[in-house]
């Protein structure tokens, strides 16, 4: 009896441990997250720290889209405690000397009382970038460490758009939360956004702040700047001219693009209606829309360009060829025609057709590349497809052809019908023409720069396919010379400059109803110069009601674009040789001091002087430069190569930073090896250091942009 009762006793022994094992394994392993997470909930809270939105700039460093810093002050009691009433003082003293305010208003708020209970304090709700950097600079002293390491400051922003509405369609814009919704702003969301922070604080038995817990708090990390290949003269140059051609037509809408044909490089994109990207809300999803890249079209006799190409490049014509016109009425089949309504020829060279603009001679030349060739060429140059660039709602376009050998669409596509496609696939065509046959990627962000404005990566031209030769790329672009000179183009012609393009008055097509009389799309491309195409410039105007030639009113727009833009160039090319140039007795050129410019602007100016130039180092801002006015060559010292540029042994030359963009003043500052602060963004308007005083290495140098 004995021995059974404890044997029941051992087993009621043994059951109790392994129920207590299986529940302390049940609240120490299993449930260890939850209960974890449960006395964190307890005893801390953790509030999260929102980085800055990177920001946005044009191919020159002028500032298109920041983030107004707003910081809110706090001082945290329980590291406040630590102070004597002298060290107190002192420390009021020092914040309302800063900011402005006064001791009365910081000592009632010190004191706590109602929402100031806790261990946190806020002193400052809405204190001003400016007041920040001062505070942050004390805070970093020796002498004022101790004192201020009471102080945080918790970060804000709102986005602000610096020109208002220009190149709305480039930038995009974003919600309330900073979030980019369309435009660059969405496409480099992810890099704009940053990486945000936390703020972890103590919180005592009734659930108020106590302290910051230093090691599981993080520091918010700000998102990475944008370089765009935009040039805001340009930009403005080009949104001014197809607003006076929208009025004056009173047209549904007007588009412009202007690119730079050999790298690809976007320098202008403006649609008309536009919006103000701060006031997103109050614009039609219709108005934001990007029409360049988001709408297809019929491009009429603009395409022309292509199928002249594609023939000259098969050996399908030559330039003495003749074709006939037909005296202006075409016959495919007992129920389908084309015409030339505006003349009436009996035969055309190639050239001819393209100076007069004829769709009939252009179907033949069609028939004569035959379905295949055509389908091939097309696919070839892209059509069909997205071009690649980098902004959202790009969409690819359309044309249909067979491969029947008697496709009839081959007539129709020859001349700019029956093929749908967008602004830009028709400018990166035109682009391969002229730049030598090469298809380019088109791009609009040159540079992306982290918050030390140090490159993290750089978008180089891309090359995507070569598609005509050389030699079938100089035969067009002469071709091209001659519509302007001769042809439906002559209001196009450039004051000072060759130029070349084509006219292009198209019928709409609307889904499910086809081609609408009296619904026009008019259009001109056109670059220059000739010889070595800079620039190329699409005008297109929807449904003009005042006028619809295209030779009459878009052609027009080109040349006051162009114009203005070759003006701009040689205005630059002109101020920077009076800025940095004099006569001596001699009457020599003294060679100007770029330090500080782009590379390639630096190179742009050398050259206007017939100087030689050599590159050291890698880069693209030229730090410093080495000249030799016997040999006329410059050594221009690229970023890291020139170490010791503007330094005299221990001491530094300060060098003259007001006028500069705020990327460019930085990367000087930073060639000197000295601390530097830098407020605002923007231009530098003002250097704590005048330029040529001698300096030592511990100096600190202040700028102020705006």
């Amino acid at each position: 009896m004995n021995e059974k009762r404890l044997i029941f006793l051992l087993i009621v022994f043994f059951s109790f441990f392994v129920i207590l094992f299986i529940r302390l394994w049940n609240i120490q392993i299993k449930m260890h997250e939850n209960y974890h997470n449960y006395a964190l909930a307890i005893t801390e809270s953790t509030e999260t720290q929102m980085p800055f939105r990177g920001e946005i700039y044009d191919r020159n460093g002028n500032l298109l889209a920041s983030t107004k810093k707003i910081f809110r002050m706090y001082v945290d009691k329980s590291m406040l405690r630590n102070l004597s009433k002298v060290e107190k003082d002192t420390l009021i003293k020092i914040l309302y000397t800063v900011t402005g305010n006064n001791a009365n208003t910081y000592n009632s708020r010190l004191k706590g009382g109602g929402k100031d209970e806790s261990g946190i304090v806020y002193l400052e709700n809405d204190l001003s970038y400016d007041k920040y950097l001062k505070l942050i600079e004390l805070k970093a002293r020796k002498s004022y460490r101790n004192l201020l390491a009471c102080i945080g400051f918790e970060k804000y922003s709102k986005r602000l758009y610096t020109n208002n509405v220009l190149a709305a369609h480039v930038l995009g814009y974003v919600d309330k939360n900073s979030r980019g919704l369309d435009g660059v702003e969405k496409y480099y969301d992810k890099i704009l956004q940053g990486t945000p922070g936390k703020i972890v604080y103590r919180k005592d038995a009734r659930g108020l702040r106590q302290g910051i817990i230093v090691e599981k708090s993080t520091e918010a990390v700000d998102g990475y700047d944008l370089e765009l290949t935009i040039d805001r003269e340009i930009q403005k140059i080009l949104e001014d001219e197809i607003k006076i051609v929208y009025e004056e037509t009173k047209a549904n809408s007007t588009l412009g693009l202007v690119i730079d044909p050999n790298t690809g490089e976007i320098l202008a994109l403006a649609n008309y209606p536009t919006f103000n990207p701060q006031e997103y809300y109050k614009y039609s999803d219709e108005v934001r829309k990007n029409k360049a890249i988001s709408i297809i079209y019929d491009p009429g006799s603009t395409f022309k360009t292509f199928t002249l190409a594609t023939a000259f490049e098969l050996n399908k014509i030559k330039l003495d060829t003749l074709v006939s016109a037909e005296r202006g009425l075409f016959k495919v089949t007992n129920h389908m025609s084309i015409s030339d309504d505006h003349f009436k020829f009996e035969m055309l060279t190639p050239a001819e057709a393209l100076i007069y603009s004829s769709n009939i001679v252009f179907a033949k030349i069609g028939k004569m590349i035959g379905v295949e060739n055509m389908n091939n060429s097309l696919m070839k140059f892209g059509f069909g497809n997205l071009t690649g660039i980098d902004l959202p709602g790009e969409v690819r376009g359309k044309f249909v052809l067979s491969n029947k050998s008697d496709d009839l669409n081959v007539y129709w596509i020859s001349h700019g019908y029956s093929i749908s496609i967008t602004p830009l696939q028709l400018v990166m065509m035109y682009a391969a023409v002229i730049n030598g046959g090469m298809l380019l990627k088109p791009f609009v962000v040159k540079r992306i720069f982290n918050d030390k404005d140090v490159v993290v990566e750089e978008f180089k031209p891309k090359e995507i396919r070569q598609v005509i030769s050389k030699n079938t790329s100089v035969i067009v672009k002469a071709l091209l010379e001659k519509v302007v000179l001769e042809g439906t183009g002559r209001k196009a012609k450039l004051e000072n400059v060759s130029c070349g393009g084509k006219t292009g008055t198209a019928l709409k097509y609307f889904e499910n109803v086809g081609y609408t009389k009296g619904k026009y799309i008019s259009s001109f491309i056109g670059f220059f110069p000739v010889d070595n195409p800079k620039y190329l410039i699409l005008i297109k105007i929807d449904s003009p009601k005042s006028g619809y030639y295209a030779g009459e009113i878009a052609a027009p727009v080109f040349k006051r674009v162009g114009d203005k833009i070759w003006q701009r160039d040689h205005q630059m090319i002109e101020i920077n040789k009076k800025m940095y140039t004099h006569k001596h007795d001699s009457g020599r050129k003294v060679f100007p001091d770029l330090t500080g410019n782009f590379v390639d602007k630096a190179i742009e100016t050398a050259k206007s002087f017939d100087v030689k130039v050599e590159l050291t180092g890698k880069g693209d801002i030229v730090i410093g430069q080495i000249y030799d006015s016997k040999h006329k060559k410059v050594i221009f010292l690229l970023d890291n190569s020139s170490e010791n540029l503007h330094k005299e042994g221990n001491n530094r030359i300060v060098p003259s930073l007001v006028g500069l963009p705020k990327k460019i003043a930085v990367t000087k500052l930073k060639s000197l090896q000295v601390p530097f602060v830098v407020e605002g963004t923007g231009y530098v308007v003002y250097q704590s250091i005048k330029p040529g005083t001698v300096i030592e290495s511990d100096s600190l140098i202040r700028i102020r942009c705006n």
